[in-house]
Parts: structure tokens; C-alpha cells; sequence
């Protein structure tokens, strides 16, 4: 499933109006308590989650850290990703996908002439990543209901 943000023809748009501006730098102030608040919920959705066979969880790699702009589970099979996002969905849990798989955006693909063979792992994370919900402000709870229902949807004992 393609993502509908297609890029069609290269551009800037470098305008920044003045009211994000500044909700920006405000937020710039407490970007360690942001991080550290994103890294926690993070963490707590890893141990929910870990260990179900059909998913793989992000790690860090040991010379990194990550800051979990978003929390991506890579599933196994992808045929279970619109299934569970439908299942979330009719919890009222936003969860979706994030392809952004540039050589199948049309000026990327038509420009360099682009194939699909030539890029299997894009492919194939494309197809398989789910994105769960990780904001600021959202609670431990809400965390272990989504893991809940990811673990029941794979048959799997609830933790926690």
C-alpha cells in the first residue's frame, strides 16, 4: 500500500510562519524531557511486546541512541498489518504505516528510472512496518492496552 504523499517534482518550501516558530523553539527548551519521556514509552511497548514471534521490535544499536520519533514494529508476515490496524482502528487507537519508499515516488522512479529489483529490503520493511502511537503525553496505560490487543490479535499471553 502506497503512501498518498507522492513527490512528483523536486522543491524548497523553506517558510516557517511565526506561531510554529515559536512553538518550536519552546519546544526545543525540554527536548531531553521530551526524548526521555518518548525513550520511556518506548521501552515499556518493547517489553510488552518482545518476545511475540510474529514481530520484531527497534532496538538501538550499542553506539546510538535512538529518540523514537516514532515507534515501528517490523511484522512478519504483511499480510497482519492492515488487519491489525483495522482491529486498533475499531478500538479508537490510531496506528498506521510510514513507507515513504523513495524510489517508487514518481520523480525519484521516472528521473533515475528506478526498479523495484533493485531495492528488495525497501520492499520488503515497506510492506511489513506498522507505526504505533507515541506522543508526548500519552500514558502507560494507553500503551498497554495497544500491547494488549496486539498480543491477544497474535494469540499470544497478555503481560504485564
Amino acid at each position: 500500500r502506497l503512501s498518498k504523499r507522492l513527490i512528483k517534482s523536486p522543491g524548497f518550501n523553506y517558510r516557517l510562519p511565526e506561531i510554529p516558530a515559536l512553538l518550536g523553539l519552546e519546544q526545543l527548551k525540554q527536548i531531553k524531557h521530551i526524548i526521555a519521556e518518548k525513550t520511556a514509552l518506548a521501552e515499556y511497548y518493547t517489553n510488552l511486546l518482545d518476545g511475540i514471534p510474529f514481530l520484531t521490535c527497534p532496538k538501538s544499536a550499542s553506539y546510538s541512541r535512538h529518540t523514537f520519533q516514532t515507534y515501528a514494529v517490523l511484522l512478519k508476515n504483511p499480510k497482519d498489518r492492515d488487519r491489525i490496524i483495522s482491529l486498533l482502528k475499531s478500538e479508537n487507537i490510531e496506528a498506521g504505516v510510514y513507507n515513504y519508499v523513495i524510489h517508487r515516488q514518481p520523480y525519484y522512479k521516472d528521473k533515475y528510472n528506478l526498479k523495484d529489483k533493485d531495492f528488495p529490503n525497501s520492499l520488503y520493511v515497506s510492506s511489513r512496518i506498522l507505526v504505533l502511537p507515541l506522543s508526548q503525553g500519552l500514558e502507560k496505560a494507553q500503551v498497554k492496552r495497544i500491547a494488549k490487543k496486539i498480543r491477544s490479535f497474535f494469540h499470544v499471553d497478555n503481560k504485564g
